[in-house]
């Protein structure tokens, strides 16, 4: 069966999604620009974008139709609190002594960052109903 993939962002995720279809890469999925695919009942759906790692996963039910990617409302509320943190965090790492361990603790924490935000970012409706990407959902996947 085919399936209509779609994104529909506005700023802070311009970025192509790399779709893959039980993990064999299917292509990109650029924003407002639809893409088919073909797909199975059972057949699972994962997104990655850039180099992080794959931040949702989806299996295809038999009435599975359609999904529709769009932003969360709340984005510029989650950028600014995690840039909030990320400040208060490196000002606390001016007592650290070396500052080979302060830059590799400033890279560690902005990647990371940078994770969360894009994992909180997005909200994926599936035929119509929406499914919020949790905290909790991307913490699993590193498990």
């Amino acid at each position: 069966m085919k399936i209509k993939l779609k994104k529909q962002t506005h700023w802070g995720c311009m970025k192509p999604l790399t779709v893959y279809v039980n993990d064999k890469k299917q292509g990109k999925l650029f924003n407002c620009i639809s893409m088919e695919l073909d797909v199975h009942s059972g057949d699972e759906i994962s997104f990655k974008e850039g180099p992080l790692p794959t931040f949702k996963k989806i299996e295809v039910s038999s009435n599975t139709r359609e999904i529709v990617i769009t932003n969360s409302n709340n984005l510029q509320q989650l950028f600014a609190k995690l840039m909030l943190l990320f400040l208060i965090l490196v000002a606390s790492c001016l007592l650290i002594q070396s500052m080979l361990t302060f830059s590799a603790l400033g890279v560690a924490l902005l990647l990371g960052f940078l994770y969360l935000f894009r994992v909180q970012s997005y909200r994926f409706e599936i035929d119509g109903q929406s499914e919020w990407h949790t905290f909790s959902d991307s913490m699993r996947l590193y498990k």
